[in-house]
């Protein structure tokens, strides 16, 4: 059986030259108090039976070390100096009572789980409010600390930190409408330190009064699920240099409320998924890929990812939202979830760019609204339906809007607008073509640093192309870029749509487009409403390009009769286009002769 320790220290006594008086016994210093639980069946915490030394009270430290599974119960509110829980699992039955761990040491944990390298401990706690200055789970390397907060009533209060993976690996898991309440929460403190916190249940809560920090120096994960939420005043996943944070709302009514910033990867790796109708709001700026590390030329830093899936999912931001703000951030919307923020930058700090950054908007019902501007230097993608709204899109430097679905607001381009999707997109191979229309519900500007980028393909025997759709007005300059995957030239006069508008004010600048056979050339086609390109052949069937159809024609015709080259190469004789010569092509000849 273990005795409670108690270290006694003396004073030094001694005698004052020429004082006739001499000093008393010295006064006797107490150290810390220990008493240890040696029931391994359980008991009543008061009960003085099971403890090796004096009941726990504000000078006693309670520790268990038990190598068992096993419940402590209250029949009155409790005290201790502190609460150390070495190895074994505990579940405390505070039956409505209130235990108070009151050590006032800022410094030094009130209670520890985990306390101990190579230490593992389990503290589970029900019915009742135990209340510390501040908690940490797996305190020393090596170490496991698990915390469970069980059902309604049950509170962890607070009043300065929790230490979800000190130095060791700490789980957290609030449930069942319990509750935890703390000043400042950090998951993943040290170096080596692993965390995981889960919130989960109707009415169960996490409230950080201060900052919560997921992957501060170590690796933290966080899931909130089943109508969980968790509250704090700042949010940060992936604080330092190699840390990594994950993050997880999961579920209609599982949220994470912060009134404040957000950091998606602030200096180290950060990553925020929110599926199946969860909900984040924050009521400051958010940040995706934040800071550069230390350094000069600085090293790699910040890397961040939030993804807004499902219908119902959303991210509500009261401020402006930085999507690669010094680092790289990607930001992807699918399936009905949804972004709202003040202002939008992508890759852009007054001006400024780095590459590597991307938003994807995707889905019906998929959306990225921004109260004010969007500024966008990397590319922006927003496909299959998705919809962004600003009321100005600027799109500058390095950026690109890219997609089929629909941009909302007045659109500027100094940089590139591409119809359809990137050829690299992984939904086919490289070259298939992704010809696709992209709607401006507004106004369109292209100045002189801007190109619109144009694909065009023979489908069908019919030429088709990306198409920019504008509701309002378009105003043109800059450079139209067209390209093509087909190697086919059109020998009949073309015409092919790829700008609609309420109403087209300038021209283009420049034209970049595929060269074509025979001395033939694309050209730009205004009209009131639309841009056309177009390849204007005046005789059908005038092979050698002098202006009449005749004996030369017919020989060169008969000289390719049969398919064309395969894989297709330039087959001027095609005058069809069925990539074959034959009876068509003779008759359309013959009809043109003279």
């Amino acid at each position: 059986m273990r005795k409670h320790t108690t270290r006694f220290s003396s004073c030094l006594v001694g005698l004052f030259a020429g004082l006739p008086i001499a000093l008393g016994p010295s006064p006797l210093v107490a150290g810390p108090i220990e008493s240890f639980w040696i029931e391994p069946a359980g008991g009543v915490f008061h009960d003085p039976a099971n403890w090796d030394g004096p009941v726990p009270d504000e000078t006693v430290t309670a520790i268990f070390d038990l190598n068992s599974s096993y419940s402590v119960m209250f029949d009155a509110e409790a005290v201790s100096d502190r609460l150390l829980l070495r190895d074994g699992q505990v579940t405390i039955l505070l039956n409505n009572y209130l235990y108070s761990v009151q050590n006032p040491l800022n410094s030094t944990p009130s209670i520890v789980i985990g306390d101990g390298p190579a230490s593992s401990a389990e503290l589970t706690i029900t019915g009742g409010t135990l209340e510390a200055m501040f908690t940490d789970l797996g305190q020393a390397a090596s170490s496991y600390g698990f915390l469970q907060i069980s059902g309604p009533g049950a509170t962890l209060a607070n009043e300065s930190h929790l230490r979800v993976g000190h130095e060791g690996t700490g789980f957290l898991t609030v449930s069942g409408g319990s509750a935890v309440f703390d000043h400042l929460g950090v998951i993943g403190l040290e170096n080596n330190a692993l965390g995981l916190a889960t919130v989960t249940g109707e009415g169960s809560l996490w409230s950080n009064v201060a900052s919560l920090t997921i992957g501060q120096q170590g690796v933290g994960f966080l899931f909130i699920l089943g109508e969980g939420t968790v509250s704090c005043g700042s949010g940060i996943i992936g604080q330092q240099l190699d840390s990594i944070g994950e993050v997880t709302v999961n579920g209609t009514g599982s949220s994470w409320l912060i009134d404040g910033p957000l950091d998606v990867g602030q200096t180290g790796f950060g990553s925020l998924a929110i599926f199946h109708g969860g909900m984040v709001s924050n009521s400051a700026f958010a940040t995706i890929g934040t800071f550069p590390g230390p350094g000069f030329p600085p090293e790699p830093g910040g890397m961040g990812e939030v993804v807004v899936t499902g219908a119902g999912s959303n991210w509500t931001i009261d401020g402006d939202l930085h999507v690669g703000f010094m680092e790289v951030g990607s930001l992807t919307v699918s399936d009905g979830g949804s972004v709202f923020s003040g202002n939008g930058f992508i890759n852009t700090v007054g001006g400024f760019a780095s590459s590597g950054s991307v938003v994807i908007v995707s889905g019906l019902d998929s959306l990225w609204s921004n109260l004010g501007d969007l500024v966008v230097a990397d590319p922006l993608q927003v496909l299959d339906e998705g919809l962004v709204t600003a009321q100005l899109i600027e799109i500058i430097s390095e950026g690109e809007l890219v997609g089929d679905g629909t941009v909302q607001g007045v659109v500027m381009n100094s940089a590139a607008v591409r119809p359809g999707r990137l050829n690299s997109d992984p939904i086919g191979p490289f070259t298939d073509p992704l010809l696709g229309v992209l709607t401006v519900e507004g106004s369109f500007t292209q100045d002189t640093d801007g190109t619109l980028f144009i694909e065009v393909d023979r489908q069908d025997f019919t030429w088709v192309s990306d198409v920019l759709e504008v509701t309002g007005e378009a105003t043109l300059g800059g450079t139209l870029d067209v390209f093509s995957f087909s190697p086919s030239t059109p020998f009949l006069s073309t015409t092919i749509d790829i700008l609609t508008a309420m109403s087209i004010r300038g021209e283009f600048d420049l034209l970049i487009a595929p060269p074509l056979c025979c001395d033939r050339e694309w050209s730009i086609i205004y009209q009131e409403n639309v841009v056309q390109l177009g390849v204007n052949i005046s005789i059908p069937g005038d092979l050698d390009g002098d202006g009449s159809v005749g004996i030369i024609d017919l020989l060169t015709l008969l000289a390719a009769w049969g398919p064309c080259p395969d894989p297709p190469q330039e087959c001027p004789a095609d005058l069809d286009d069925d990539t074959t010569v034959g009876i068509l092509d003779l008759l359309i000849l013959l009809a043109n002769w003279g």
